[in-house]
């Protein structure tokens, strides 16, 4: 065997370890952008299905399970896009203030409640259909109503809570207030209209 022979099997072997370095490396970059699109496509699947309606469906609950640990995930994610849900519960929330009885028309019991550090929601709930609920400042309570956005007898901006009891005509789901072990949103009247 020549030298000329020797150096070209070194040269070749060299050039295909690197070539097959850079193979491999290419091959690992390429499956992991694939690993990375397969999870995020999965991921954000399960993420909008927690939140979307076709269309609006008065029946549709939407609980507070979400990506985060925050279990009131669902009205936080709806408060931050402005969404108005037609059923959603929040749970373990504190009473920051109570607001006076709004006794124009229909009466009602409102009260704040905080979400988190920064997200305020106002509740209101229906005094000429279901019992007054007894609360204090720095109570805490679950509910369940239709998250709206506006003004409420030009007293309180958004966003809002209500439907927090039974729906006489039964056009929607049924609210509620649970507080100190009692649920309350039962209608003061035996039958639906």
């Amino acid at each position: 065997m020549n030298l000329g022979s020797i150096f070209n099997t070194k040269r070749k072997s060299r050039t295909s370890q690197l070539q097959t370095r850079i193979s491999r490396r290419i091959g690992k970059a390429i499956a992991g952008l694939i690993l990375a699109g397969v999870a995020a496509i999965f991921g954000l699947k399960k993420f909008d299905s927690t939140l979307q309606l076709k269309s609006y469906d008065k029946n549709q609950v939407y609980t507070n399970q979400g990506p985060t640990s925050d279990i009131n995930f669902a009205i936080l994610d709806a408060i931050d896009r402005s969404k108005r849900l037609p059923f959603v519960e929040i749970k373990n929330v504190e009473v920051i203030k109570l607001l006076q009885d709004d006794n124009k028309g229909a009466r009602h019991q409102r009260w704040i409640v905080k979400l988190n550090r920064d997200t305020y929601l106002t509740i209101i709930y229906n005094l000429d259909l279901a019992e007054k609920v007894p609360l204090a400042s720095g109570d805490y309570i679950n509910a369940g109503g239709e998250l709206i956005y506006g003004t409420y007898g030009n007293t309180f901006a958004d966003p809002i809570l209500h439907w927090t009891h039974e729906d006489p005509k039964n056009k929607r789901k049924d609210g509620y207030v649970f507080h100190n072990g009692k649920r309350y949103g039962t209608l003061k009247f035996s039958a639906k209209n």
